[in-house]
């Protein structure tokens, strides 16, 4: 298996979901998103999922820069189930860092 050329891959596939969540971006400012104040938490939440996803991209980018030879099926199945993980992970850290992740206990205490 030819992992450089898998790491490169998913780097692209790792800048690609970086740059697709600068549009959710939009939606914490108070005009476009329909709320009456400025997400602050969101936003920044976005922003730092936008870093990580960046800086993942990049650092896979990079332990791929050197791959030569062509995608097989074994490379290209491996892309495909990799990158469903990573999407999914980095898909998870804006909740993760906005704290919208809360217990259903935690839930019960605030409403209380």
């Amino acid at each position: 298996m030819n992992y450089r050329l898998l790491a490169r891959y998913l780097g692209i596939v790792a800048l690609l979901l970086g740059a697709a969540m600068v549009f959710s971006l939009l939606w914490t400012i108070p005009a476009l998103g329909g709320s009456a104040e400025f997400e602050m938490r969101a936003f920044l939440a976005l922003l730092g999922s936008i870093g990580i996803a960046c800086l993942t991209g990049v650092v896979l980018f990079w332990l791929g820069k050197n791959a030569t030879g062509r995608l097989y099926r074994r490379e290209a199945m491996a892309t495909v189930g990799l990158s469903w993980f990573l999407a999914t992970f980095i898909g998870a850290v804006p909740f993760l860092l906005s704290q919208t992740h809360q217990t259903e206990t935690q839930l019960m205490t605030v409403v209380d």
